[in-house]
């Protein structure tokens, strides 16, 4: 007798077991689902701010007073800078993926207006 046979194994090697089904149907394996992917980005985040205030205090302690003054102003511009690009680039944005641009439709009005010249002309 083969060793398939004795432990219950197919013709492919792969054991039969009985799935488990989950209790409580589909709302249960979703609510499961959602509570697993809530505590990886819960911790992901925790994570992330534990690191960020270690590194804020290491910068601090090694620029000293005066440099993490001029840090922090730089930082500040920065920003400054980021906000007023992105006040005039995001309303194009939203323009081209939300579909806000009145192209279009100038087109088509172009094209109604000239039968009407066309008739105007006939009479």
């Amino acid at each position: 007798m083969s060793t398939e046979a004795k432990d219950g194994s197919g013709a492919n090697g792969a054991k039969h077991r009985k799935r488990k089904r989950p209790v409580g149907g589909s709302g249960a394996v979703l609510g499961v689902t959602v509570v697993r992917h809530w505590f990886l980005y819960s911790t992901g985040s925790f994570l992330m701010i534990v690191i960020s205030v270690a590194s804020v205090l290491v910068v601090a302690i090694e620029l000293g007073k005066a440099d993490l003054g001029q840090f922090g102003l730089l930082t500040f511009y920065a920003a400054l800078v980021q906000l007023l690009y992105n006040m005039g680039s995001r309303s194009g944005t939203y323009k081209l993926v939300f579909g806000g641009d009145d192209e279009d439709d100038d087109d088509e009005d172009e094209d109604e207006d000239e039968p009407e010249a066309a008739v105007s002309e006939a009479d």
